[in-house]
């Protein structure tokens, strides 16, 4: 999609223009255009936590797709799909990416943005704490509060709330995690600053009223999150 965005066209075995859409990676036997002076004279920078590589058992659709809602049938196809957009690309930019860590971030944006953009890799949670001046809030914190979507084994291979928990370790500052749901408990993370985990649906509150009524749930867990750390001290 990004390059498709940036003048890249897709084609398949009989010179048809595909849509820049995943059913499509499969079916891509070539691809045309060139980048744009202005990104050529750019430089770029993928800021990202993930480490995957694009395609395979730890590829963006077998570890990913299925968070997103993909079923079986469909994660298989996507893999093969990535696998043959790989080969294709490698044969254009005489370069090979596809197991470079991070190769897999979001749905392959990573591969995409280190071959149509020539990005370079930095960590995603260190570049944005840096630019917010993390540690110098954090020294003066007593409590950090953190969360996502989904609270669980692939937070802890590196995304932001792992990069946060992390900070917290070396300071030694308690936190808790506001989420979605959680798959982890206190006693799965070892030694760790997080103290407490609040999830919305926590057995009471279904998929559809968890979106539909976000803001005051996610409200009162971050509230009772603070009460039991309260009460705690």
């Amino acid at each position: 999609g990004m390059a498709h965005a940036l003048g890249y066209r897709f084609l398949d075995k009989n010179g048809n223009m595909l849509k820049p859409i995943g059913d499509s990676l499969g079916k891509i036997a070539s691809v045309i255009g060139k980048p744009n002076k202005k990104i050529e004279s750019s430089e770029f920078i993928l800021a990202s936590d993930v480490k995957n590589p694009l395609y395979g058992a730890n590829g963006a659709a077998k570890v990913f797709a299925k968070q997103k809602g993909a079923n079986e049938q469909e994660i298989e196809m996507l893999d093969a799909g990535l696998t043959n957009f790989a080969n294709v690309m490698e044969k254009k930019f005489h370069k090979s990416i596809v197991h470079l860590p991070g190769a897999g971030a979001a749905g392959g944006l990573g591969a995409g943005a280190m071959l149509f953009l020539g990005a370079k890799q930095s960590s995603g949670v260190e570049t944005i704490m840096k630019l917010l001046s993390f540690d110098k809030y954090l020294k003066n914190s007593d409590f950090v509060i953190s969360g996502e979507g989904k609270f669980d084994k692939q937070t802890l291979e590196g995304k932001v709330v792992k990069g946060v928990i992390d900070k917290c370790s070396e300071y030694d500052k308690p936190m808790g995690i506001v989420c979605g749901i959680s798959e982890l408990e206190i006693k799965d993370l070892g030694k760790s600053p997080v103290k407490i985990i609040t999830q919305v649906m926590n057995g009471k509150v279904d998929m559809v009223t968890a979106f539909s009524d976000a803001y005051n749930l996610v409200s009162q867990r971050a509230e009772e999150l603070m009460r039991k750390y309260n009460k705690a001290q």
